[in-house]
């Protein structure tokens, strides 16, 4: 079975799901850095206003770092369109 598992590694379908994974993963770390890691108020509402405003943080931190590379390498990967 562990033999099979890391043939299937080595299919380019695991790395991308991989790498989907990684980029997911790195997303919650950054989170739970931000305060979504436990809940500050009691109630449903205000938890789950809590958890966007840490989504919106961890959004204005890329769109800030997306700023500083160059127009055209914000071009190629997407994330400005022309």
């Amino acid at each position: 079975m562990l033999q099979a598992l890391k043939k299937e590694q080595k299919t380019p379908e695991f790395r991308e799901k991989y790498r989907q994974r990684a980029h997911i993963e790195r997303t919650n770390s950054d989170l739970k850095r931000h305060g979504a890691r436990k809940a500050r108020y009691i109630g449903a509402i205000k938890v789950k206003f809590q958890l966007m405003m840490a989504a919106v943080l961890h959004d204005i931190k890329l769109l800030l770092a997306a700023l500083d590379r160059q127009p055209g390498e914000l071009l190629a990967q997407g994330v400005v369109s022309a």
